[in-house]
Formats: structure tokens, C-alpha cells, sequence
């Protein structure tokens, strides 16, 4: 709806009031949407992945060959977006504070805008297995695959490896820090020296990115695989 009541500053009653909007069924969204009609900043808690699902509920509701929920955009206009894990210690911890001030720069009812801006938005923590090494991630990642080559098998003693390309930038050791082995020229794979956990991978054909084991993740879970390097030296007996 069109609001035209304004306050004694000339302005719309609630423009300096600010609201975390972590609602996902009806009433609560619909609230939010109407005080962000009133001029309420909110932003609206969206988990790592896809993003809130109510926006692909059924085609029922939505415009046709619209990917997505019609409904969805109705309540979420007015609206900026945040990807924060909530599941997680680590991520509510390194959360919470920073929401007060956050100025999130992708829009709640523009999903591809949200995917190609979250640099400030998407957080998420990892380490290694002693906990010697811990490092962040801001952004959301470049690329995932999994990794086939006979390299990769032999630093990690595994059937494959996955990885999720980051730049460089995006990437903070906020503790300790890895240890580095020149596997071949122009290649590093970083691990802990305590206890030898895998974590990094860094190449001259991919400058200014960092590589990190999605095992490594304290949630791997949004860091599903999209396509597969070196195929032609996958074990013949790997289905994934």
C-alpha cells in the first residue's frame, strides 16, 4: 500500500526505527512489510544456501513462468536482506553485534541481486581438527566443485576432495595459521602442522583465490559441490 502520513520532521513515522525480520510464515513477514511501508529499515535474516524457501513455495500464487512465489515479493518489498548462519555459536556470536549497524546492499525481493552482492553478508567459520587453525570467510564463494586428480587423493587420503573457491580477500586466519607444502610448481596446499588437517589449496592459475576444503567448514553444509575437476583421473568405482 502507498503510506502519506508523515511525522512533525517531515518524514514517515517510523523512519528511524530499525528491524530484524527473522519471521517466515505469514503474520510476521506481512507486520514487518507494513512498518517498512511506514519507513522502518528492515532487514531481513535470511539463512546461507538459497536463501528464505517461501520464496519457491508452489507456482499457485505466482506469476507464471516466474521463478519465484508472488506471495513471497508481496510481503518482502520495502526490505534488504543478510545471510547469517544462525545455527552456530560461532556465527551468532560474530553476528548479533555487527547487525546494529549492518548496511546490507542486496534487496530482499531481487534473489539474483542477493547472490551476485553478499560480500558483507554471508559469513562462515572452519578450522581444523586440534583447533590450532581457525579462519573466516566473508562472501559468498566463486565456485564449488569436487576434485578428482591423483594430488588431491594423496594430501587428503581420500577418494575425492571438495573445494569452494574464495578471493583471497574474502579469506582471515582468526587464529594460528597453516602450514604450506609446494606440491608442485606454482601450487601450495596449506594444513595444520599440529594435527594435520587439510585446508587450503592455492595455484598461479587461480591468482588472488584461496581454495579451502569444504571438510574444513564448521557448517559444510551450504557448500554443496557444482561440478567435478580432473575427471578423467576419478576412481572408476566413485559415484558421488
Amino acid at each position: 500500500m502507498e503510506v502519506q502520513e508523515e511525522n512533525s520532521n517531515g518524514g514517515l513515522p517510523l523512519t528511524r526505527l530499525r528491524v530484524l525480520d527473522l519471521a517466515s510464515f505469514i503474520a510476521g513477514p506481512v507486520a514487518t512489510t507494513v512498518m517498512g511501508d511506514y519507513g522502518a529499515g528492515v532487514i531481513k535474516i535470511e539463512p546461507p544456501g538459497e536463501g528464505d524457501r517461501q520464496q519457491k513455495l508452489g507456482q499457485a500464487h505466482s506469476i507464471p513462468q516466474h521463478a519465484v512465489n508472488f506471495c513471497w515479493h508481496l510481503v518482502n518489498r520495502n526490505k534488504r536482506a543478510i545471510v547469517v548462519d544462525l545455527k552456530h555459536l560461532d556465527g551468532r556470536a560474530r553476528s548479533w553485534p555487527s547487525l546494529a549497524t549492518v548496511r546490507p546492499r542486496s534487496t530482499g525481493c531481487a534473489p539474483a541481486e542477493r547472490s551476485a552482492d553478499r560480500k558483507g553478508a554471508f559469513m562462515a567459520d572452519g578450522g581444523c581438527l586440534c583447533g590450532a587453525v581457525r579462519f573466516s570467510v566473508e562472501g559468498a564463494p566463486k565456485w564449488t566443485s569436487y576434485c578428482h586428480c591423483q594430488s588431491c587423493r594423496r594430501q587428503t587420503g581420500a577418494p575425492v576432495s571438495a573445494y569452494a573457491g574464495f578471493a583471497a580477500a574474502n579469506v582471515r586466519f582468526t587464529k594460528g595459521g597453516p602450514t604450506y607444502f609446494e606440491s608442485s610448481p606454482g601450487v601450495r596446499r596449506g594444513f595444520c602442522v599440529r594435527c594435520g588437517s587439510t585446508l587450503t589449496y592455492e595455484g598461479e592459475r587461480w591468482p588472488n583465490e584461496v581454495h579451502i576444503h569444504v571438510g574444513a567448514f564448521d557448517d559444510a553444509e551450504p557448500f554443496a559441490p557444482a561440478g567435478h575437476a580432473f575427471v578423467d583421473e576419478r576412481l572408476s568405482w566413485f559415484r558421488p
